[in-house]
């Protein structure tokens, strides 16, 4: 995506946090659905590397960070991607 900087990486308790900022200043939490969020996570399933850890067990939680302080967070899990 563009305009987004992944910022950390954390496993912890079968889960995997990402920590994403958005680069825009004029692009906040209130202005993008969280289903549109959603479906760029979705879009994830695909990639083997993301399957095989989804089929470990584990969950993708990604914190999306923007300019104003606001936050979305979605969860991927394997369930989403069937």
């Amino acid at each position: 995506m563009n305009g987004v900087d992944l910022t950390d990486i954390k496993i912890a308790n079968h889960s995997i946090y990402q920590s994403l900022t958005i680069t825009n200043k004029n692009i906040t939490s209130k202005e993008v659905p969280l289903a549109q969020f959603k479906r760029v996570a979705l879009m994830e399933c695909d990639k083997p590397d993301i399957k095989r850890f989804l089929s470990g067990g584990y969950d993708f939680i990604y914190t999306y960070h923007f300019q104003d302080k606001s936050q979305i967070e979605v969860r991927l899990g394997a369930k989403d991607c069937q």
